[in-house]
């Protein structure tokens, strides 16, 4: 029997749901209040926390399409001057009180999950079991090689076992779209590409600004000198247009192949019956994304 073609109508529906309110309203802020902190600092704080024992490096901590070294660092300070994290491990480890932090997180997750309507239990529940078997099988593949963003979907559990249906979409959903961050990292690479000047490539294929001005805007991540040199790299390359701010053929084929190969990378794992079974997959994250709207 073939296998089901690749389900990527699942793909945008993941990050929709996870930029949903997942968290009581105030939460964040009421945490940074208390210790007398910002909010990047307290998301870095339990990024650190998702590192486990082992800790975490900085340069993990740091976004892969970044050209502003140290960007992470005055929110690493505020969290250690907070006693949330300190320097251990691999680089930075939570302290127990970080570890307290996170764990009051995620149980204030569980119970805000726990009291919308994503649909009929069973069902968000079998829903959540197929996203988690896929995350599982994802997360023991061969490929990539390299899943740094995977440990952190696992670190994102702290150990615990969903106590509701959609907080067990919640984790699976997280899971997976780490997981993806690893197979499209591992794309790019593959291309021959390092991660801003895949970020400046992406941005002119598929949002095709009209100018330099009207593309620096959209990668904040990256300084306006950073994104003229790399678009003159992508020129030289011969994947942007040496006389307007077009993909070239070369540039859209080149493109194009990385999204491919994400997806294979993303769906190969993927048990038959989660693939097969996307259109329940579909109406139950568009139900819970309505219920995190």
């Amino acid at each position: 029997m073939s296998r089901p073609p690749y389900p990527v109508e699942l793909v945008p529906l993941l990050p929709r749901f996870l930029s949903g309110k997942r968290l009581p309203a105030d939460w964040m802020q009421r945490a940074a209040e208390e210790h007398g902190i910002d909010r990047p600092a307290v998301l870095i704080a339990l990024q650190v926390e998702r590192g486990g024992e082992r800790g975490i490096e900085e340069r993990r901590l740091s976004s892969v399409y970044s050209t502003r070294p140290g960007s992470v660092t005055p929110a690493l300070g505020a969290a250690e001057s907070a006693g949330l994290i300190a320097r251990g491990g691999r680089g930075w480890q939570a302290t127990e009180q970080g570890r307290e932090l996170a764990s009051r997180l995620r149980h204030a997750s569980f119970a805000h999950l726990g009291s919308l309507d994503a649909g009929p239990e069973p069902e968000v529940r079998a829903v959540a079991a197929l996203l988690e078997r896929a995350f599982q099988a994802c997360a023991a593949a061969p490929e990539p090689a390299t899943k740094r963003r995977t440990e952190l979907g696992k670190g994102f559990r702290g150990g615990l076992t969903a106590p509701n249906a959609l907080a067990a979409l919640d984790q699976a959903v997280y899971g997976l779209w780490m997981f993806r961050d690893d197979c499209h990292i591992a794309a790019w690479q593959a291309a021959g590409l390092e991660g801003p000047a895949l970020d400046v490539l992406t941005r002119i294929w598929r949002d095709r600004p009209a100018s330099l001005e009207e593309l620096v805007p959209q990668l904040v991540q990256q300084g306006p000198a950073d994104v003229a040199a790399a678009v003159d790299r992508l020129r030289a390359g011969g994947l942007v247009a040496p006389d307007r701010l077009e993909v070239t053929a070369r540039g859209a084929s080149l493109r194009e192949g990385i999204e491919s190969e994400t997806d294979r990378l993303f769906f190969t794992p993927w048990p038959d019956e989660a693939a097969a079974g996307a259109a329940r997959l579909k109406e139950g994250l568009e139900r819970a994304i309505a219920a995190v709207s």
